[in-house]
């Protein structure tokens, strides 16, 4: 079960094989939310969803056709879901833009492949709420991952890959205009963030393992990029304040991975906040390792996952960081033992998501 969107009355929720539920924030459980007969579901933060992809692959080759559901989808206080898409078109990917206007969504055009070694042909659709689709984007036969609309709905980001070649290319697409912008390798294509006023921070670099060849990027409006994090260090997970535009982002030395799951040397990790003009904020978990958080509504709090160095049961907690503590305890130890042991990847430096694994009311706008 993960968290898919927060509003201020509902929590929806995202279990096995596709299925939704609602949680209201008193505990009410709605166990069934109809999205449609998609296998994969995605949700916008208003709580807009759209079901799409196959359930069983596209079968041998050669493929006459891309067998797909309809692309469904289902605004808050819809009585149900409505079909957008018929049947086979080919969406394997769909996502509500932040105003649930329109849809992005990532298509297999035909031809299709006759050998195993032949790529999909891929291309990226603006659809509007009524079915009315245009093409956004159509690159060379590769690999696509999902994508992901910028807070105002004027961009969208997406990953390229080419055949025979293993780096990530981080694409922006001009919603409006159709011109693409190749934004260089990212070794974490989820790991982006998009400020409210239309900033873009991602994590540039190289390889799944977070403790080299990571560094974080700031993109402003006008296209001029800045690097934030120093040399000797790597930087991921990006978010911005809501409320200050302060960017905070996990941090820690760079090295080979030893000392990670202890602890020590590229296992210090911590948060840093900067304020972009100069000012930058550590905060750690006390005797604990920063693993991921999550800022508050209004800037004053982060929701910390700290790690226990060494530890192999019950590796993980919440913390509360407060800035302002009010003559209190700056750090608040709020649960153990949350039970996501199987999500921590000693290799590569991988935790669960807050933003997936936790509702959190004081997040909500």
């Amino acid at each position: 079960m993960s968290v898919q969107a927060e509003t201020s009355q509902i929590i929806y929720l995202l279990g096995p094989q596709g299925s939704t539920s609602l949680l209201r924030w008193d505990g009410t459980l709605e166990k069934t939310y109809d999205c449609g007969g998609g296998g994969f579901i995605s949700f916008n933060a208003a709580g807009a969803c759209a079901s799409f992809g196959y359930h069983t692959g596209p079968g041998p080759l050669p493929i006459t056709v891309f067998p797909t559901p309809p692309v469904a989808v289902r605004l808050p206080g819809d009585a149900g879901p409505r079909v957008v898409l018929p049947a086979d078109w080919g969406a394997v990917s769909a996502g509500w833009s932040p105003d649930s206007a329109r849809l992005a969504v990532a298509r297999v055009d035909p031809p299709y492949p006759t050998a195993d070694d032949q790529p999909f042909r891929m291309s990226v659709w603006i659809v509007e709420a009524d079915g009315a689709a245009r093409l956004l984007y159509r690159p060379s036969p590769g690999r696509g991952l999902p994508l992901q609309w910028s807070s105002d709905g004027r961009y969208l980001t997406g990953v390229e890959v080419m055949p025979g070649d293993s780096i990530l290319h981080l694409l922006l697409l001009d919603v409006a205009s159709g011109r693409v912008t190749d934004l260089g390798n990212t070794a974490l294509p989820e790991s982006i963030a998009w400020s409210a006023d239309g900033r873009l921070a991602l994590v540039r670099g190289s390889g799944r393992v977070t403790w080299r060849d990571k560094e974080i990027v700031v993109r402003e409006r006008d296209g001029s990029e800045r690097v934030l994090t120093p040399p000797g260090f790597v930087g991921f997970a990006p978010a911005w304040d809501p409320a200050r535009g302060r960017i905070a982002w996990i941090a820690g030395p760079s090295g080979d991975g030893s000392g990670y799951f202890e602890g020590t040397g590229v296992g210090d990790r911590r948060v840093v906040v900067s304020d972009l003009a100069g000012g930058t904020t550590e905060i750690r978990c006390p005797g604990r390792v920063v693993e991921g958080m999550r800022w508050s509504r209004d800037g004053e709090t982060l929701l910390l996952l700290c790690r226990r160095p060494g530890a192999t049961s019950d590796v993980f907690e919440l913390w509360l960081h407060r800035f302002n503590a009010r003559g209190g305890p700056a750090a608040v130890l709020i649960a153990t033992g949350l039970g996501w042991d199987d999500y921590f990847d000693r290799q590569t430096g991988g935790a669960p998501s807050l933003s997936r694994a936790v509702a959190w009311s004081r997040a909500v706008r």
